[in-house]
């Protein structure tokens, strides 16, 4: 029998730091990735397409043999998850998108976002204005901080991919943790819209920014420990 786990997958900007204050909660395994362009795994981001995010998702679960994973993406990673879910359906329990980014089929996040407006290859960090703004607006000074001095550039080209929704063709339940202080272009109305395309999905409200798992980990780590937990 297998031991369920926690896979975590951060978004734009951010790396496996961001879910650091969270880990303590945890009452399962976890691990958590660094996108390809960064951390560990640093290269050009501007060579970086939507295929290396997501084979190196699978990755990090199929390399160590992981199975009854709880899939968790933040904000950017909801254009990873879900081919991440197509690719190794039958090693996923349960996918959670935490203030996701999942645009329609055949969109991209680019255009759900920014319509035409063009990004190039590298897209610089947030300023720290734009950062404590976007990300930081229900945090103290320590966690701002936290967050302003670990931001870095991202890879544009994935924004500008074609959206691929196959993977919520398989009957892998998931969850959408809605954040009602979120200040980022992922707000609580464009995550309304992502969360009619994710149906059947179960909703969870939390008086969160965008960061939640730096801002309020209290909150989400009892989520997550719940979709470990066996029935």
């Amino acid at each position: 029998m297998s031991i369920p786990s926690i896979v975590f997958v951060h978004g734009a900007s951010h790396g496996s730091w961001c879910w650091e204050l969270l880990r303590p909660l945890l009452s399962a395994p976890f691990s958590s990735v660094d996108l390809p362009g960064r951390g560990r795994f640093a290269r050009d981001p501007a060579d970086v397409v939507l295929a290396d995010w997501v084979d190196h998702v699978c990755n990090a679960i199929t390399l160590p043999d992981l199975r009854d994973v709880v899939l968790v993406g933040h904000s950017l990673a909801g254009i990873t998850l879900p081919r991440v879910v197509d690719r190794v359906p039958d090693r996923i329990r349960h996918v959670v998108y935490v203030a996701a980014a999942v645009p329609a089929d055949g969109q991209s996040i680019r255009e759900m976002l920014l319509g035409d407006h063009p990004l190039p290859d590298v897209v610089p960090a947030p300023t720290e204005d734009e950062a404590r703004n976007m990300f930081c607006n229900d945090m103290d000074e320590r966690q701002t901080r936290f967050v302003v001095d670990n931001l870095v550039a991202e890879a544009g080209r994935p924004f500008s991919e074609a959206m691929d929704l196959a993977g919520l063709r398989h009957p892998v339940p998931r969850t959408f943790v809605k954040l009602l202080r979120d200040r980022s272009p992922l707000g609580p109305a464009r995550q309304d819209e992502v969360i009619d395309r994710l149906v059947p999905v179960d909703v969870v409200e939390l008086e969160s920014g965008h960061d939640v798992m730096i801002s309020n980990p209290h909150a989400l780590a009892p989520i997550l420990n719940a979709l470990t937990r066996r029935s």
